[in-house]
């Protein structure tokens, strides 16, 4: 009997990339990343705009960013990686659920 293919989510991915604590880290850091977008009333697309909606020190926000950039060098925030998705979830203002949402998101 054939095999099922299974689809490629991002964990995949990033576990592929970086290695499972690594990618742990990326897909908490993407998931922060589009809550702030999500539900800051201003706009979320720098580095230091993250960090001040979480207050989050600049120097953690950096080293996150610098970790998806290892992950992702194709993609310069996790909004890019987001919206290139075929099929994004919704997005939850819970940390953990979205963490989880990114880590299952399909890939193309």
């Amino acid at each position: 009997m054939p095999r099922k293919e299974q689809r490629r989510t991002l964990l995949h991915v990033m576990v592929e990339r970086v290695g499972f604590r690594k990618a742990y880290k990326v897909s908490v850091f993407t998931a922060c990343w589009l809550i702030a977008r999500e539900y800051s009333p201003d706009p979320i697309s720098t580095v230091d705009d993250y960090a001040r909606w979480w207050r989050q020190s600049r120097a953690q926000a950096f080293r996150d960013q610098q970790l998806f950039r290892a992950c992702f060098p194709e993609y310069s925030t996790p909004g890019e990686l987001w919206a290139s998705l075929p099929a994004p979830p919704a997005i939850v203002r819970d940390e953990g659920q979205m963490a989880a949402a990114v880590m299952t998101a399909a890939m193309a």
